[in-house]
C-alpha cells in the first residue's frame, strides 16, 4: 500500500491498464468453455497481488478494530475470496500463487482462521441475545 495514495488497483493504477483488464474480463462463452488441465504460466488477473495485498490489509484492519462483525470489510474480503477460489479453481493463475508460503496461501489460511472464529463466536453472542443477557 502507498502511504499517501493508498491501494493500487483504486489509486495507482494507469487508465490504459483499467481498460485492458475490462476487454479481458469480456470473453467469449466458447473461451469459457474450455477448461484448462495446467495452470497458467502466468496469472490471468493483472491485478491478482495487488488484490492480495488489499485483502491482507483489509484482514488486519478488521482485527485491530476489535470488532470482528465490519461488515463493509467482511463484503470487501469475502468478494476477492471468492474471485480468487474462481481463478484457482479454473487454473487462471500460475502455481506460484498456490505454492505453500505464497502471499495468497498466507492470507487463505489466515481468512479461514478469522472466518473460523467467527462462525464459533456468532453462536455463543446469538444464545446470550435469545436470553437476554446483552442489552
Amino acid at each position: 500500500m502507498h502511504r499517501s495514495k493508498g491501494h493500487y488497483i483504486i489509486h495507482g493504477r494507469e487508465r490504459r491498464y483499467r481498460i485492458f483488464d475490462r476487454w479481458w474480463n469480456e470473453t467469449s462463452g466458447s473461451e469459457k468453455e474450455n477448461k484448462r488441465s495446467k495452470f497458467a504460466s502466468l496469472t490471468q488477473d493483472t491485478c491478482f497481488w495487488a488484490k492480495v495485498e488489499e485483502a491482507r490489509d483489509l484482514l488486519d484492519a478488521l482485527r485491530s478494530t476489535g470488532d470482528p462483525s465490519q461488515s463493509q470489510y467482511w463484503e470487501k474480503i469475502d468478494s476477492f475470496a471468492s474471485s480468487a477460489k474462481t481463478l484457482v479453481e479454473n487454473k487462471d493463475v500460475s502455481i506460484d500463487v498456490v505454492a505453500k508460503n505464497s502471499s495468497y496461501s498466507l492470507w487463505l489460511k489466515d481468512y479461514n482462521e478469522l472466518k473460523s472464529q467467527m462462525e464459533l463466536f456468532r453462536p455463543q453472542f446469538l444464545s446470550f441475545a435469545n436470553e437476554e443477557m446483552v442489552p
